[in-house]
């Protein structure tokens, strides 16, 4: 029998009491400084280059921590442009030390080739500008890079990796940040070790799958992203108490259990299994308050993200 799934949506605003935010932060960085456009740089190869664009996604992580556990957040999307400091709030999870974290650069395949339009505006996989979506057959450019090479920096360089086979996992090592009540995962991303073995200084455009594409791909997952070597800093307060959310009855005997937000939000929310099947998604517009009901036991992951927050928590249907 097909899994049931009704949402009633009101607009009530309440306050949750989390167990442990989860940030994840990359510090973007350039030759050994903080990243910014149009830095000349030389790359492993001896070739002069600059950047003036830097995006891709983020996805696929899991949280490996207390001595085998795994937190999978399938449902989580992240867009990061180097010209500003990525951070996103993963959710709140119980975990008491973190061991590492894996992700993969670019989307996943069911995800790629679905259709950017179905999403909230607020989504990283809605449409953007400039377009980080190639087509339906193609999906998403995993990694957008643009800039000048050669020895006056004007011949063109872009370069727009795309293709499932792209697809690359990696685990970084790390134990995170406590910072007395939330956890700051905080990586050091060195992209000019992205152009080792690409030569750039005659020019080059690759918007694909094969090549130079995949040469950067690669190097995104083995040379690029480290435990970070800066200091920590506190997350914000205003960034700190961002929207949460609770369910309650959790666990739930009559597959009913009430949503609440810390405030009125506009996302996208989903509901998945653990094995990180999508069970349903629907976006949520200026709201405070979800009924979910979910006929099936089990156990199952409920999510809202915006374009600056992700938070989650468990529901156990009896």
């Amino acid at each position: 029998m097909k899994k049931a799934l009704l949402l009633i949506i009101s607009l009530i605003s309440t306050s949750l009491v989390a167990q442990m935010d989860v940030y994840f932060r990359v510090m973007h960085n350039w030759d050994g400084q903080p990243f910014a456009v149009n830095s000349p740089a030389v790359t492993q190869d001896g070739d002069n280059l600059q950047l003036d664009r830097l995006q891709y996604y983020i996805s696929g992580i899991e949280l490996h921590h207390d001595g085998g556990q795994t937190t999978a957040l399938p449902t989580t999307y992240i867009l990061a442009d180097a010209r500003t400091t990525t951070q996103v709030n993963l959710g709140n999870h119980a975990i008491t030390t973190l061991d590492s974290i894996s992700f993969s650069i670019g989307v996943d395949q069911n995800a790629n080739h679905a259709d950017p339009a179905g999403y909230n505006a607020s989504h990283p996989l809605a449409p953007k500008s400039p377009s980080m979506h190639w087509g339906w057959s193609a999906g998403y450019r995993f990694v957008a890079v643009e800039g000048g090479a050669g020895s006056n920096l004007s011949n063109n360089m872009e370069i727009h990796a795309l293709g499932d086979q792209n697809y690359f996992s990696q685990t970084v090592v790390t134990n995170g940040a406590d910072m007395g009540g939330y956890l700051v995962i905080q990586l050091d991303a060195e992209y000019l070790n992205s152009f080792s073995g690409i030569s750039v200084n005659n020019g080059l455009i690759n918007h694909g799958e094969t090549g130079a594409a995949v040469k950067l791909m690669e190097n995104f997952r083995d040379s690029v992203f480290t435990p970070s070597q800066a200091t920590v800093n506190p997350v914000g307060l205003d960034e700190y108490t961002v929207s949460a959310l609770e369910l309650k009855p959790n666990p739930t005997s009559q597959g009913y259990s009430l949503l609440t937000l810390e405030e009125m939000m506009t996302g996208e929310l989903t509901i998945t299994d653990l094995t990180g099947k999508c069970i349903y998604s629907t976006s949520v517009e200026n709201q405070g308050e979800v009924l979910v009901y979910i006929e099936n036991t089990g156990m199952y992951i409920v999510t809202v993200q915006t374009d600056s927050s992700v938070s989650t928590s468990k529901l156990q249907v009896n």
